[in-house]
């Protein structure tokens, strides 16, 4: 593949070589992850049969630790070209013999409502002992809708029909809302027997250490005066139900391939302080 070529000529998407990132970044097989309809979600990755919109790393019946993964594209595996969290995760707790099974249900364009909904949909027949929720940045920017439950389908049904109602009109901030609906997430898995951790990921902030295409990349983007809030937000938090990544990569270079996603090494990362987080409860479980 042209990329392929290219990366060994000394380009790199996290160096952001590449201007057409909506292209570049994802892998020339990624389409081989069949999407589908979903019935409740609108679409998902179909991998094989018995865990429709699901990623499976290990072998279930090895497993000592079942863990369901939620969360947008910056969480998928298999579309973009840099190595997942997710997959350096599964590798970190293998090498430390917890022998996992995971279950990424990461989409591109979730947002925490289409967390929740998978959650509640498939937490009973998945019966997982982890749920790690790795979201944030999807629900930065304002719909159409009168209130954010809505996804970006319900979004662009609104968009093409007067007919088409969505609910209670809601001046609810979007940090607030992603706060509520991820305490409901905790409240849910716990419910169901499952640890929960909610993580809100690193986003992409401005800071003085920003080069003019970092900047650039940024300020077209509708994210950022939310992303400031939230940043403001999550710091004044003394006591937060969730862990608060969002600063993680302030100034430091090569972290981003986009205005959102993670380069391989910014993954590593993520995975080795996903790991250290939940290592105690991981140790109680086996």
């Amino acid at each position: 593949m042209v990329f392929d070529i290219l990366d060994s000529l000394g380009f790199g998407l996290e160096r952001l070589d590449y201007t057409a990132t909506n292209w570049c970044t994802c892998r020339a097989d990624w389409s081989a992850h069949v999407i589908k309809r979903d019935i409740l979600l609108d679409r998902g990755i179909y991998v094989n049969e018995k865990y429709p919109g699901y990623d499976v790393y290990g072998d279930e019946d090895l497993a000592k630790v079942k863990i369901m993964i939620l969360g947008g594209s910056t969480s998928t595996s298999n579309v973009y070209r840099t190595i997942s969290w997710v997959e350096f995760f599964y590798k970190r707790l293998s090498e430390a013999g917890y022998d996992p099974v995971i279950y990424n249900g990461a989409m591109c364009s979730y947002g925490i409502v289409d967390e929740y909904i998978r959650m509640i949909r498939d937490i009973e027949p998945l019966r997982p002992d982890f749920v790690i929720s790795f979201s944030g940045v999807n629900n930065t920017s304002e719909r159409k809708v009168v209130n954010q439950f809505n996804t970006w389908l319900g979004d662009a049904k609104v968009s093409g029909s007067r007919d088409m109602i969505s609910g209670i009109k809601s001046s609810e901030s979007l940090f607030d809302f992603w706060y509520r609906v991820s305490k409901i997430i905790k409240l849910t898995a716990e419910y169901h027997g499952a640890r929960v951790y909610n993580f809100l990921q690193p986003m992409n902030c401005t800071d003085e250490s920003y080069d003019l295409i970092q900047t650039g990349m940024f300020e077209l983007t509708e994210h950022k005066s939310h992303i400031e809030d939230y940043k403001i937000r999550a710091s004044g938090d003394t006591d937060p139900f969730y862990i608060n990544l969002l600063s993680m990569f302030e100034g430091k270079k090569q972290v981003y391939i986009d205005m959102c996603h993670y380069s391989t090494e910014a993954n590593r990362l993520i995975a080795e302080r996903v790991f250290e987080t939940i290592e105690r409860d991981l140790c109680a479980v086996i």
